[in-house]
């Protein structure tokens, strides 16, 4: 039953690798063209000058930058009075998880292939000891084709390569006659190096997850065998332990579209439009001569403009020498860039006032943050979206605190404060307690600031801070929304016990 079934996997492996061969085309295809295109310095292989602009460039990293300023935190909520203190534990304990995982660093690579190529894909794993959080590139993931939802996959393959030391060293049962991978895979070389070994992840459903890992035609490991595991599966959650993160959806698959794809005809229009503004200003903008084969002019001492005197034999006539100048281009052509340019702006939303600039006569401040607020919709979207796959990835890892946080740990929550925590507050009656996961930015950029912090200006002008206006002030705060809402409240809440017991005094004396 054994071989049978690993022989269904590689089956199952090869046809997959295959199905997806023109999807991981495509993202080389991409990559290179991102690349070089951006990052070639503007000359071609001939030597000659062509455009090579930045704007795809500039659209990707001003929406990663919005992205991270809108870095994620998870706030873990009761959904009965009985799990509030297992959902301040665990909102106090993972983001300290998600650090010690380089979470930060995870995210922001993820959103790096999200923009470009349409999707970001997260995995959430055990690694024995500690939770283990890693961005996985599309190139080392394989799925069963005709599917959108990964869960849905008989199998999924996730790949990785090695050194044959390193395969040595981690599984010295397996002999090198058996490293050879039976496919070719791409990869951002183009080719596969021969003196690196492919071993491959194969997780799969029954009554749990189970992972098989097999390099070539020997299995390093299958969580069937393992007598602790064989019921259950590695992971006791049911599902497979990846998250997909799409910027545009696609039907049919879940991969999605990203920018270089949705831009790179645009981009392409305008590069090829400098192209010709390049050459023509080369052209256009240099003084040149016809000269006449028996005009008699001495052309070394013409071409040197350090010479005051320039011999001629015999008499010299207009016709001999004559200036020549190359016509430029028509208006149209620098007009057509422009417009090409604003297409391309239009179409990622990249409008120049989210990039700090203004249009024609707007120069308040409150102008230009609402222009900025409402340009911003796209780049909403797009976090809200991420924020989804965030929350499903947040549940991966509850699921796996829930099964391998057997043993109390301590953890530095805020500054010097340490707390102990396990898994047994997260269980009741041997089941996981069921909390909402609600996410919020962790950081804010400087707009966001500001703009809370002119509110709280408002306010103080308006005097909702005084201690007589407390019981107005908080029907006030509780209707409105800005970060920081719940402490002010308590804040105002105390503010009003005071002056309560403070204007009772008297009248007890």
């Amino acid at each position: 039953m054994e071989n049978k079934f690993f022989e269904e996997v590689q089956h199952a492996f090869t046809r997959y690798v295959a199905e997806k061969a023109a999807i991981d085309q495509e993202l080389l295809d991409n990559e290179e063209w991102f690349r070089n295109r951006c990052f070639d310095g503007g000359k071609d292989t001939d030597g000659g000058i062509h455009g090579a602009g930045g704007y795809v460039y500039n659209i990707i990293a001003n929406k990663h930058a919005d992205a991270m300023d809108n870095y994620p935190d998870p706030i873990f909520l009761p959904r009965a009075e009985d799990d509030l203190e297992a959902a301040e534990e665990l909102s106090a304990v993972m983001p300290v998880i998600l650090a010690q995982s380089e979470f930060y660093k995870t995210y922001s690579e993820g959103w790096w292939s999200k923009l470009k190529h349409g999707t970001a894909a997260y995995g959430a794993f055990w690694d024995g000891d500690n939770l283990c959080l890693r961005e996985i590139d599309l190139l080392n993931l394989f799925w069963e084709p005709d599917i959108e939802d990964i869960q849905d996959s008989r199998f999924l393959f996730v790949t990785q390569v090695l050194s044959r030391e390193q395969m040595g060293v981690l599984y010295p049962q397996v002999s090198p006659s058996q490293y050879a991978a039976p496919i070719n895979l791409r990869c951002y070389e183009h080719r596969f190096d021969p003196n690196r070994v492919l071993v491959v992840d194969c997780y799969y459903k029954d009554h749990g997850v189970h992972l098989l890992k097999f390099c070539g035609d020997a299995i390093l490991y299958h969580s069937k065998e393992d007598k602790h595991l064989s019921k259950q599966g590695l992971y006791h959650h049911g599902k497979y332990p990846v998250v997909f993160d799409r910027l545009i959806a696609k039907r049919g698959t879940p991969q999605g579209v990203g920018y270089i794809a949705l831009s790179r005809g645009a981009q392409e229009y305008i590069d090829h439009l400098d192209s010709l503004l390049l050459k023509n200003a080369l052209v256009a903008g240099r003084q040149r001569w016809f000269i006449k084969d028996n005009g008699g002019v001495n052309e070394q001492e013409f071409l040197n403009f350090e010479n005051d005197l320039i011999h001629v034999a015999g008499s010299l006539e207009e016709s001999h020498i004559r200036p020549f100048q190359a016509a430029s281009l028509p208006s149209y052509v620098q007009y057509l860039r422009e417009r090409k340019i604003e297409e391309l702006k239009e179409i990622c939303g990249n409008r120049d006032f989210q990039q700090g600039g203004t249009a024609q006569g707007v120069t308040a401040y409150s102008a230009i943050v609402a222009l900025q607020e409402a340009g911003n919709k796209l780049s909403r979207d797009m976090i809200a979206s991420s924020y989804e796959s965030f929350r499903e990835l947040m549940r991966l890892c509850v699921a796996l605190v829930v099964q391998f946080y057997d043993e109390e740990r301590m953890f530095r929550v805020t500054g010097d404060a340490f707390m102990a925590f396990s898994n047994r507050s997260l269980l009741r009656g041997g089941k996981e307690v069921e909390l909402d996961i609600e996410v919020r930015a962790q950081k804010q950029n400087p707009f966001s600031r500001e703009s809370q912090n002119q509110l709280m200006l408002e306010l103080y002008k308006l005097g909702v801070f005084r201690p007589e206006n407390a019981a107005a002030a908080k029907l006030l705060v509780a209707q409105m929304d800005f970060n920081g809402r719940d402490e002010l409240l308590k804040t105002l809440s105390l503010q009003e016990q005071a002056y309560r017991n403070e204007e009772a005094t008297p009248w007890q004396n």
